[in-house]
């Protein structure tokens, strides 16, 4: 799962996801918020946004069917034009 550089803070969000090259960054508290049960399969960039990267998570459930989650994750200071 790609991490954003510590510079991301200075980059645009159109810079942020060429960097991120298709796929969503992830952490800890993300895959924690998943239902009970989920278990995490993969992460991509899934639309664009002019203040946020939006991505696609896939999870399945018990069942082991595929579930879809869309997110949205602010990479960039409040404010900071893109």
């Amino acid at each position: 799962m790609p991490n954003l550089p510590t510079e991301a803070a200075e980059m645009t969000i159109k810079q942020v996801a060429a960097h991120l090259n298709g796929m969503f960054p992830t952490d800890d508290s993300l895959l924690d918020a998943l239902p009970a049960g989920r278990t995490f399969v993969s992460a991509k960039h899934s639309a664009k946004s002019a203040w946020t990267i939006t991505g696609k998570l896939t999870a399945r459930n018990a069942d082991e069917a595929e579930e879809l989650y869309f997110v949205k994750e602010r990479a960039v200071p409040q404010g900071k034009p893109s």
